[in-house]
């Protein structure tokens, strides 16, 4: 194994001992352990692919599947835990951006 990838593996570990990783990955598990919820993430995941479908064949996205939509998504947030795991998947996700940024940067500086 070369330097760089010793420093990736290094990387991923610290990132996975954060606690809002930590905590994401707890809540992740619990989410799938509830069939309610997790029936209902995988209608609106379902509903999402239909809507792309839609758009990306430049057609109007049916009323009915819109608030299928509208209502799977007020339910899904209405949940608490959900909500948590969602701002920690946003939380996550920018500390992983910012990071992609900053190597992106290091390797164009010189």
């Amino acid at each position: 194994m070369n330097e760089i990838e010793n420093k990736i593996d290094e990387l991923i570990s610290l990132i996975g001992e954060e606690e809002e990783v930590k905590r994401y990955r707890l809540i992740e598990e619990e989410l799938n352990q509830n069939e309610f919820v997790k029936k209902k993430i995988e209608n609106f995941k379902k509903l999402q692919k239909k809507m792309a479908i839609y758009e990306s064949h430049q057609n109007m996205i049916p009323e009915d599947i819109n608030e299928k939509y509208t209502k799977l998504y007020n339910e899904l947030f209405e949940i608490p835990i959900y909500n948590e795991y969602i701002d920690l998947q946003h939380e996550i996700n920018e500390v992983l951006q910012q990071i992609t940024q900053i190597i992106e940067y290091e390797i164009n500086k010189n």
